[in-house]
């Protein structure tokens, strides 16, 4: 049995991490969304009607196997009345002279 772990852990380390980054973002999504829906009045099958997918790809992100497109993510922000994702605008630099000069 210890092999077993083992060669689990060695598989699990040779993951590239922005494949575990997104696993456990995942994860978290489908974590909010279910305690979201926990806390509303709706069913799941209610709220899969809402955001127009079938019922089984509902229960699909809620065990954390599905990747949800930002279309669907922000239509069930707005179903569940919750903030599930922050897209962040870019804060690069503005200093149009300064990337004058990078292009050179």
């Amino acid at each position: 049995m210890s092999e077993e772990k083992s060669r689990l852990r060695k598989d699990v380390e040779n993951i590239p991490e922005h494949k575990k980054k997104l696993h456990r973002s995942l994860t978290k999504v489908s974590m909010n969304v279910s305690w979201a829906l926990r806390k509303s009045d709706m069913t799941k099958e209610k709220l899969a009607e809402e955001i127009e997918r079938p019922v089984e790809w509902m229960n699909r992100l809620l065990g954390g196997g599905v990747d949800p497109s930002l279309r669907s993510l922000y239509k069930l922000e707005e179903a569940l009345e919750v903030k599930l994702i922050d897209v962040r605008d870019y804060q690069g630099d503005t200093d149009t002279e300064r990337n004058r000069r990078r292009r050179r």
